[in-house]
């Protein structure tokens, strides 16, 4: 009788157990699932910030070429008023 309860017994841990290791095996590939996610929002996250840096870079070179023109014009503007003024009159 103790023999048959022993295998009852027996029995019922080892299908606990197989459930148990089955359970952790479908957590642990739902938990890769949600770093796999993870992982793309944080690349995608990246990618935004990349995008907005090269955004405010490409505004800076285009200020900055605005600039340079502005300042030609302007050393030309001085240099014609200087051959002027070199001109006899």
């Amino acid at each position: 009788m103790f023999g048959k309860w022993l295998k009852v017994e027996l029995c019922r841990l080892l299908e606990e157990k197989r459930s148990a290791v089955i359970r952790a095996e479908e957590l642990e590939t739902a938990l890769l699932e949600m770093a796999k996610l993870d992982n793309r929002r944080v690349l995608c996250a990246k990618v935004e910030r990349l995008e907005q840096e090269v955004s405010e870079l490409r505004q800076a070179l285009t200020d900055r070429q605005e600039q340079e023109r502005a300042m030609i014009q302007v050393l030309m503007k001085v240099e014609k008023g200087k051959r002027l003024q070199k001109m006899p009159g």
